[in-house]
């Protein structure tokens, strides 16, 4: 009886250990992702843009983290071939299910890669008009100017035409003026001339 207790034991002891480890591993491992992919988004930041750079961050503490839950699983005892098998199968199901939102993900690379506009521009997507607040995989995210925040799907940007106006810092503004037929047109031109001018 006493032997039986002192393996039980023994096998509580090593789950234990294993369960710390793992966490271990997660809490780790997650740290160092985050300080890894803010290292990368700072040196890619000059280089790429601020868009690319966000994107490229998201998409590897992503990755990085995938990595760190499966070796956290394997120091538990899963075997990582039976996982990745049911990953597999699963990624076709939600691949099926999902096309809508692979379509967005495609279509949010050919933005960044496109460069068609930043954060902090003011876009026009068709009756929409703000400022774009964040670019990302599936979305791009804007504040309109009465406040109101604006969600457009990638695969709608890419189908559609994107005004963009600030990407020129300069641009004619059209404005229509009246004036009365007994007034001197030369002198009301010279007038806003000069109110240009100023």
């Amino acid at each position: 009886m006493e032997e039986t207790q002192t393996v039980s034991e023994i096998l509580m002891v090593d789950a234990v250990q294993q369960w710390m480890r793992a966490i271990f591993i997660l809490v780790i491992g997650l740290f160092l992702a985050r300080l890894l992919t803010r290292a990368l988004y700072h040196a890619m930041e000059g280089v790429m843009g601020i868009n690319t750079a966000t994107v490229l961050r998201r998409f590897s503490f992503y990755a990085l983290t995938l990595i760190i839950v499966m070796a956290a699983l394997r120091e538990l005892g899963f075997s990582l071939s039976v996982i990745l098998g049911a990953a597999g199968i699963l990624s076709i199901a939600v691949g099926f299910a999902s096309q809508t939102s692979a379509s967005n993900l495609i279509s949010g690379v050919f933005l960044v890669a496109e460069k068609s506009f930043k954060l902090g521009d003011v876009i026009k997507i068709g009756d929409i008009t703000g400022e774009v607040l964040s670019i990302d995989l599936l979305s791009v995210k804007l504040r309109q100017y009465d406040n109101v925040y604006v969600r457009v799907p990638n695969e709608t940007l890419i189908k559609s035409n994107i005004t963009n106006f600030s990407h020129f810092p300069i641009r004619r503004l059209d404005l229509q003026i009246g004036i009365a037929y007994k007034e001197d047109i030369s002198r009301v031109r010279e007038l806003l001339m000069k109110v240009a001018d100023a």
